[in-house]
């Protein structure tokens, strides 16, 4: 969250301005968002195969957020790539 937070602050006043570290910025921080969407159902299986007990409403509310973020983050990077002139 250190990195993350003032990555993508950075990266809303520069797209603001129409720079162009806001527009390297965005596929990066989307392109995390994606892999952490991918990865957190990965490691919340390992750690119900593990023992480690979670509440089904931890794992819905968990899982189910970010794999709507991720899918988010994939659509509007796929956008962006496609809009690159």
């Amino acid at each position: 969250m250190e990195i993350i937070a003032p990555t993508a602050l950075i990266c809303l006043s520069e797209l603001k301005k129409r720079s162009s570290v806001g527009y390297i910025l965005l596929p990066l921080l989307l392109t995390v968002c994606t892999i952490v969407g991918i990865m957190l159902p990965i490691q919340t299986i390992f750690q119900i195969k593990v023992g480690i007990s979670l509440p089904i409403g931890a794992i819905v509310t968990k899982i189910g957020t970010f794999i709507v973020l991720a899918l988010f983050a994939l659509y509007f990077n796929l956008k962006f790539y496609k809009n690159i002139r």
